[in-house]
């Protein structure tokens, strides 16, 4: 064994032990992140949405109405960019 390898396994133990004293819940504590604990309300559609740029998925629930306001935004937006042949002419 070579003489720097006791303070480093030494150094190593310490953090781990740091860490997993960090990682316990504080109490009361549901174990349920308030932000990942999204709950529909009842009449509402939910579904995952990954934001541009990222590949971690937001929960996004909205009404039936919202849902369909925003589908038909969104075809508005591709038929006036189709028909001007600008990807920016619906904004």
């Amino acid at each position: 064994m070579r003489c720097g390898s006791t303070s480093m396994t030494a150094a190593l133990l310490a953090t781990a032990v740091g860490l997993a004293a960090c990682a316990g819940q504080a109490p009361g504590a549901s174990g349920i992140a308030p932000a990942l604990a999204t709950v529909a309300r009842e009449g509402q559609i939910c579904r995952d949405e990954y934001p541009t740029g990222t590949r971690i998925p937001k929960r996004v629930c909205r009404t039936p109405e919202e849902a369909a306001m925003q589908k038909a935004d969104a075809e508005t937006l591709a038929r006036r960019a189709l028909e001007s042949g600008n990807p920016q002419a619906g904004r």
